[in-house]
């Protein structure tokens, strides 16, 4: 017995110089020992690289299925809601153009646009209606042709009441332009 164990550890011994050996040499590695373990065990490994690319590969390929069919039936949601919006739209406006088809002749015939004279007669008549105080503090920020214009419209008293309630030198360029010779030369131009 003692011839078999002295066997055994000189065996052992031998292995492990010869592996020590092989492993500084480079020729044993962790692969090639796990190559040789591998024939010795049963036990289940992670799958090779390229295996778990291609896993990887057909998970992410799967996520991005769903996601398009989501976004697909997204889609067709709002392609539906924004039809019936445009029917909706469609239909309103069949209505607003009906109600305008119907209202336009009634629009055309009532409403015209007053002569540049009436209007002129129409504005002297407010200013009139007016303190002086406040035609005159309107009248300011006229033109002084136009608020010649408008105070030869109004009667004497109530033309000579805004222009006493005006700024000086405005009621002054006015009244230049109320002088015959001013409108004439006004008219020709």
């Amino acid at each position: 017995m003692r011839l078999a164990t002295l066997f055994v550890v000189l065996i052992l011994v031998f292995v492990g110089v010869a592996g020590y050996v092989l492993y500084q040499k480079g020729f044993l590695t962790r692969e090639t020992l796990a190559l040789f373990l591998k024939q010795y065990r049963h036990v289940e490994e992670a799958p090779p690289p390229e295996e778990e690319k291609t896993l990887a590969l057909a998970a992410s390929i799967h996520k991005r299925e769903q996601a398009l069919k989501e976004e697909a039936e997204q889609l067709k949601e709002l392609s539906s809601r924004l039809e019936i919006q445009r029917r909706e739209l469609a239909a309103e406006r069949a209505f607003i153009k009906q109600q305008l088809e119907a209202v336009a002749p009634s629009i055309e015939g009532g409403v015209r646009r007053p002569s540049p004279a009436e209007g002129m007669t129409k504005l002297t008549k407010v200013y009139e209606n007016m303190p002086p105080e406040e035609a005159a503090a309107i009248m300011e920020n006229l033109s002084d042709l136009t608020v010649a214009q408008l105070l030869l419209n109004m009667r004497a008293r109530q033309a000579a009441q805004i222009l006493g309630s005006m700024n000086p030198d405005k009621a002054a360029n006015t009244s230049k332009l109320l002088l015959p010779e001013s409108r004439a030369n006004t008219q020709s131009k």
